[in-house]
């Protein structure tokens, strides 16, 4: 859906994101993409090698140049937040959806003022996976990055 401006966009991610061997299973979370090309990826799988813990991905490719930082946590995160700040992007985990945890540096990112944002599920293997989404909450914030009054 288009989408615009400065702020939170958090969803809850769940469903089987178990990943039985090491070429790579489901994976969940967000996706913008602007006209300019520039893509931008937030999401979470298994790790492969336990079954509660997660890998979360965060990624952009600006002129088909990709960055990636790739955090594990123990646990898997049930929230994923992006965070948009005039050209920064800051991403963010939580287990409650309350107290989140920032991942990776601050990407800084050319994005005109509408983008386009989504939801992306994919997998490396052929099979079903039942992934969900809910929970999707759109948060405007303030210039100094705090959500505006009344929101």
């Amino acid at each position: 859906r288009p989408d615009a401006g400065d702020a939170a966009r958090t969803a809850r991610v769940g469903g089987d994101l178990d990943c039985p061997h090491q070429d790579g299973g489901p994976w969940a979370g967000f996706l913008v993409e602007a006209k300019n090309g520039t893509v931008v990826k937030l999401f979470q799988s298994a790790n492969w090698e336990e079954a509660t813990a997660a890998r979360v991905v965060s990624g952009v490719e600006e002129q088909g140049i990709p960055r990636l930082t790739v955090a594990h946590f123990p646990e898997r995160p049930a929230y994923l937040r992006l965070e948009r700040r005039q050209s920064r992007l800051v991403m963010s985990v939580s287990q409650d959806g309350k107290s989140w945890a920032e991942f990776g540096k601050p990407q800084d990112v050319m994005l005109p003022q509408k983008v386009k944002l989504g939801i992306l599920v994919g997998a490396s293997v052929p099979g079903p996976s039942n992934v969900t989404f809910d929970q999707f909450k759109l948060t405007p914030l303030d210039a100094d990055g705090k959500p505006q009054a009344g929101r």
